[in-house]
């Protein structure tokens, strides 16, 4: 059985992890995060991603899990509505519409079903070697400050826009041009949900560049976004 190790528990690395094991692969997914609680922001699933998990068989739960945005409106610096925009009729607000925690506690479980996968949480991948058959990888675990040194067929980086894995296989001038800011910075999180955050979302464009945002997530908590 051919072993491939992915860096990174989240999105991509879970869904990966999940078709590798369902094809018969030993897999490995390593999290440098000590559990698998997860914050971000809202993801639609659109296009191929609605036929990747209808395959998975979680659909109908990501269904379930849905934020059930009506769409989005906005509003001026007095709050008043002076446009609104219905969900499947613009492209903002999508039918399957969820929060990423959410969708991650889904895809999760669907990969730990298979028991050749294997979720390893607090460890990092801390150096490479490359040798005509095989990937030698040495993983660093937080939980109890040790190292062990494994081989795996394949190597996957998963572990997002600034991964240190990409940056151990990536030659430097390839690791620099990878990513460019645009200067936009955007702060969200989470705070108690009011009677006025569902359904719609809710967008005010200020002066300078600057925005606020709030999306509808359950009927305990609203998502904004600083911009």
């Amino acid at each position: 059985m051919s072993r491939v190790i992915v860096s990174g528990a989240r999105i991509a690395g879970t869904v990966l992890a999940y078709w590798l094991g369902k094809n018969g692969f030993h897999v490995v997914i390593v999290e440098r995060s000590s559990s698998s609680t997860q914050s971000g922001q809202i993801i639609d699933i659109e296009g191929p991603a609605q036929e990747i998990v209808r395959r998975m068989g979680v659909l109908e739960e990501i269904r379930s899990k849905v934020t059930h945005e009506a769409g989005i409106r906005f509003v001026d610096d007095s709050g008043k509505q002076f446009a609104l925009f219905p969900a499947g009729k613009t492209g903002i607000s999508n039918e399957l519409e969820i929060m990423r925690p959410a969708l991650a506690e889904i895809l999760l479980g669907a990969a730990k079903t298979f028991p050749n996968v294997d979720f390893r949480y607090g460890y990092t991948i801390q150096s490479l070697q490359q040798s005509d058959s095989k990937v030698i990888v040495e993983l660093y675990n937080k939980l109890d400050d040790t190292t062990e040194r494994e081989e795996f067929d394949v190597l996957v980086a998963s572990d997002g826009l600034r991964s240190s894995t990409r940056d151990m296989i990536l030659p430097v001038s390839e690791r620099n041009s990878s990513v460019k800011s645009v200067n936009v910075f955007t702060a969200f999180f989470s705070i108690p949900a009011g009677p006025q955050d569902r359904p719609y979302a809710t967008l005010y464009s200020a002066t300078s560049r600057r925005s606020a945002f709030t999306k509808p997530w359950n009927e305990q908590e609203t998502s904004p976004y600083l911009i």
